[in-house]
């Protein structure tokens, strides 16, 4: 039987019939000293328990081969992997080692919608640009649109910047997108087609991520949407010059393509109730929050007043708005950066913001910010405001006063320290209020429990009615595109592990980021992050084109390079999955071969032919679990997902 590097060989222990006589390592040929086999070493973690005869024995080899240039030295930042020079092997020093927690794909850990960022960084710098995104898309279905509004906490947690910058991964994602395959509705990987039905309400980019989870799973899911038009907030609410729609459109029409249908004009608690949702297996809420908020002050109902919601939906269904020649937006954010920005592009002379937080607390993106600042729109911080004035039923200004400070008490309480005598008053034509929305809990199922404008969910998206889960923006603090993408994949997860009846299991948080702990970043050769090129102002408001552009292959390729391939993660640099290393102590290196020489001859390892009591057996693992069955019980070992144990167990009662 010839053990070929790319069969895995391994082992079967019976500890039923284990008498724990030790023949196995006695009649081993390494414990006498005898030369190995044509093998590579392997690092084999051992555990043993119990006193005899309740003992139980765990073993865990991981194919190490000890390559001539070994990647996973040149990875570890803190100098723990070695190439011992007497002979070749490679070597973990325990005591150096900074484990994973401290020395890890940072990047990914912090990426909200879960993207194997690395991988993909590392197939764009190879050229394999559609790689790139089939490896997106097993976790995110929008490439194309994240690549363009995500916030990317990515890039904060990048390793590159404790060295120059961080990697410029929301560029790389944008530029797989353009690379994918010419026909958009290519769809990988789908599961054999499932009978139960699960809905969606809301087609926003959390329930859009969950039907795509739920249909290459096999599950036949419905999305109802209250808009003529699928999307939700990415729709409507994100301008042109930020997300082109016929990227929108490629990336939902790759979604319907895995067998989701989308309903339109479907609103809940209009046509669409609590009754018509009982036929489905499950169900998600992603209703998002499109209620706007308004301020409560004299004049708010005068003509020339509208929500940031109501204009950028009008502005991105073409709707023809007249907006005067002054505009002043309310707000602080991100819409009303948008709200003004759309506004310039419309023709608009002149456009104010204003709004309570200094210009250091603002909560919008600093990029938007900075790109509204270089088309002219002026910001007046600190600011609050009286009321709207207005004559004949119009507004023309809003009297405001300027602040000291402002900030939130413990119980919500808003706290604002007035300048005395500081009123004035800023004319518009027309002002638009954008100053945050809301969840419209009036429409939601009967006996939801919902707390601080928020629907209550568990880590999972579980809510408080039975079968029904929820995510985005309706659930989840994080109004952010890429957190609403990952509450939709959890929520599908969660989905489909109450179907096939297993438990419900937490999942990992991405709202802690690590940083790798580098020795000297003095080491690593300084490299210029490639600027993403934007449209001239004069040209990028003269309509609504794409502002920023998507690099060339060129660009890409030079950009990726900089990336330290999270250069703590050994594993990761290794091609062949290894070191794995287990959360015990004192794991060592043993020189087991596993006789391959004997198989190659057609017999069965020493250690099996010696067992009296035929406890052990040998082979491929595959054989090895058609014959056994795949009893994997080694304990205290954290297994990775392209790494599992190749020894199969049958553990012992104890």
């Amino acid at each position: 039987m010839k053990n070929e590097i790319n069969t895995q060989m391994g082992f079967y222990c019976d500890q039923t019939s284990c008498m724990g006589c030790a023949a196995c390592v006695i009649a081993c040929k390494q414990w006498h000293d005898i030369p190995a086999g044509p093998a590579s070493w392997m690092r084999v973690q051992s555990i043993e328990e119990g006193v005899f005869p309740n003992v139980y024995l765990g073993y865990l080899p991981s194919r190490c081969l000890n390559c001539d240039n070994a990647a996973c030295v040149e990875a570890c930042p803190a100098g723990a992997v070695s190439k011992r020079e007497k002979d070749g092997i490679v070597l973990v020093d325990r005591d150096k080692c900074l484990g994973r927690d401290a020395c890890g794909n940072d990047c990914s850990d912090a990426c909200p919608a879960g993207t194997d960022v690395r991988g993909f960084v590392s197939l764009i710098k190879q050229g394999k640009y559609e790689d790139a995104w089939r490896l997106i898309v097993e976790s995110n279905p929008f490439p194309g649109v994240c690549g363009r509004v995500c916030v990317h906490p990515c890039e904060s947690a990048c390793a590159r910047g404790q060295v120059d910058e961080p990697i410029a991964i929301n560029a790389l994602e944008r530029l797989a997108s353009e690379h994918m395959s010419p026909n958009p509705l290519h769809v990988p990987y789908l599961a054999e087609r499932r009978n139960e039905k699960v809905a969606v309400v809301g087609s926003g980019p959390a329930g859009l991520t969950c039907a795509y989870h739920l249909a290459r799973l096999g599950y036949r899911v419905t999305v109802f949407e209250a808009l003529p038009v699928a999307g939700g907030m990415l729709r409507i609410g994100i301008p042109k010059y930020h997300l082109p729609k016929e990227i929108l459109d490629r990336e939902i029409a790759f979604i319907e393509n895995c067998g989701v249908e989308i309903k339109t004009n479907k609103r809940l608690g209009e046509n669409l109730d609590k009754t018509d949702l009982e036929q489905y297996a499950a169900v998600f809420l992603s209703t998002g929050a499109h209620k706007q908020k308004t301020l409560d002050i004299p004049g708010k109902d005068l003509k020339g007043v509208m929500t940031g919601i109501d204009f950028l939906a009008k502005v991105n269904s073409d709707e023809n708005v007249d907006l005067g020649k002054q505009i002043l937006v309310v707000g602080g954010g991100d819409v009303a950066i948008d709200c003004a920005r759309s506004a310039v592009r419309l023709g608009a002379s002149e456009v104010h913001i204003a709004c309570l937080e200094s210009l250091e607390q603002m909560p919008a993106n600093p990029t938007g910010i900075a790109e509204a600042g270089e088309e002219g729109i002026k910001i007046h911080p600190s600011r609050s405001f009286s009321r709207i004035l207005g004559a004949n039923g119009h507004c023309d200004g809003v009297e405001c006063v300027n602040l000291h400070s402002m900030k939130f008490e413990q119980d919500g309480t808003l706290h604002l320290d007035v300048i005395e005598k500081s009123e004035h008053v800023i004319p518009a034509d027309t002002i638009i209020l954008a100053i945050g929305q809301a969840l419209d809990t009036k429409v939601l199922p009967e006996g939801l429990e919902v707390n601080n404008g928020r629907i209550v969910i568990d880590e999972t998206g579980a809510t408080s009615l039975p079968n029904y889960f929820a995510g985005g923006d309706a659930a989840i603090p994080e109004w952010r595109v890429a957190y609403a993408i990952g509450s939709g994949r959890r929520a599908a997860e969660a989905i489909n592990r109450q179907m096939r009846g297993l438990p419900a299991v937490e999942p990992p948080s991405t709202s802690k980021t690590r940083k790798s702990q580098f020795s000297d970043t003095e080491t690593f050769e300084k490299m210029e992050r490639v600027s993403i090129e934007q449209l001239p102002v004069s040209s990028r408001i003269s309509g609504f084109p794409e502002a920023e552009l998507t690099f060339t292959d060129e660009q890409g390729k030079k950009e990726a390079s900089r990336c330290l391939e999270c250069r703590g993660m050994c594993s990761l640099a290794c091609p062949y999955d290894v070191p794995q290393f287990d959360a015990g102590d004192n794991p060592k290196m043993q020189k087991c071969d596993s006789c391959v020489e004997e198989w190659e001859a057609g017999k069965d390892p020493i250690c099996v032919r010696s067992c009296p009591t035929r406890a052990l057996d040998a082979g491929p693992i595959e054989e090895l679990k058609a014959k056994y069955g795949d009893n994997r019980v080694a304990k205290n070992f954290t297994y990775y997902e392209n790494t599992k144990p190749n020894v199969v167990f049958k553990a012992k009662t104890k």
